[in-house]
């Protein structure tokens, strides 16, 4: 039985697709069958893997609407939504969030549903400008400890090219640099699928409550 992974949140725009492809990238990687199902309407998974095959590069791993049997992982990229439309679906939720008040309100209030149905959940702060006082302050008060993204254009540039940082030919001088943060990233998904005890607990306004 593969294990799945699912890149969700109810808001939009905190960069769940880039996240779901090098989530999938590093696990193909890794050696494992992958696949990524993108539950999107947008398709912009499956618009990723056709700008991919245009380029004649090989796939490293499978991108399809539909999940099928015989693979390693699955790793889902949802539309945002509810998170019962995830919960069934996951091993472990990872949900990315951008560190401002708006953004990470509608997040907090994903992750009460979440814990609601004890689900295993990372919250990823995404996309974060250390030079921006605000985001700095957030990521110490809420995320001391915990990985998190830093805005790297290289990141969209893998996707917009059809690649990950995780593809030996990317194209990226930044890929070396970009796969460190991540593979920090994937190792606190990891960990958390194999002990539930590093789960940690939020508060309805999204302030830890335990580690």
């Amino acid at each position: 039985m593969g294990k799945t992974i699912s890149v969700a949140n109810a808001k939009g725009g905190v960069g769940k697709t880039t996240l779901a492809l090098t989530v999938a990238g590093a696990l193909a990687a890794a050696g494992f069958r992958v696949q990524l199902v993108d539950l999107d309407p947008q398709g912009s998974s499956l618009l990723w893997a056709g700008n991919r095959a245009k380029e004649g590069r090989a796939p490293a791993f499978d991108v399809t609407r539909t999940p099928a049997s015989g693979y390693d992982w699955t790793v889902y990229d949802h539309a945002p939504g509810l998170p019962q439309k995830v919960n069934t679906q996951a091993h472990v939720v990872l949900v990315p969030t951008i560190l401002a008040v708006n953004d990470y309100a509608a997040t907090a209030r994903f992750v009460q549903d979440l814990q609601a149905s004890r689900s295993r959940f990372l919250v990823l702060p995404n996309r974060v400008e250390a030079i921006n006082s605000n985001q700095a302050g957030m990521l110490e008060q809420l995320f001391a400890g915990q990985p998190y993204m830093p805005k790297r254009a290289g990141l969209e540039r893998a996707t917009n090219a059809g690649v990950t940082v995780y593809d030996e030919k990317s194209g990226l001088q930044s890929s070396p640099s970009i796969r460190k943060e991540f593979d920090l990233v994937m190792d606190a998904l990891v960990a958390l699928l194999d002990d539930p005890s590093l789960q940690r607990v939020y508060d309805a306004n999204g302030r830890p409550l335990s580690k």
